[in-house]
């Protein structure tokens, strides 16, 4: 079984951390679109805070294995992708 897992933290005077999880990949990609978006992004610009998106697929077996889809950060002016 497999989950799409988005962590989402926002670094600016009160620290803010949001999980969410999603059953199908293409939930998982929708909101991780969301959150990179030029408006959301502006927005943290201006408010000068960090910020950081992670799209991470968990899959559910034997073993649990975690792997990294996609990440963003913006912080200090900088954009990492």
């Amino acid at each position: 079984m497999n989950i799409w897992v988005i962590i989402h933290t926002n670094g600016s005077y009160t620290d803010e951390t949001r999980t969410s999880y999603f059953k199908t990949e293409k939930e998982g990609m929708d909101e991780y679109s969301c959150l990179v978006s030029k408006d959301t992004l502006d927005y943290h610009k201006e408010q000068s805070t960090s910020y950081n998106v992670r799209l991470e697929k968990v899959t559910f077996g034997e073993d649990i294995v975690s792997e990294k889809i996609r990440e963003f950060t913006y912080d200090d002016g900088t954009w990492f992708e």
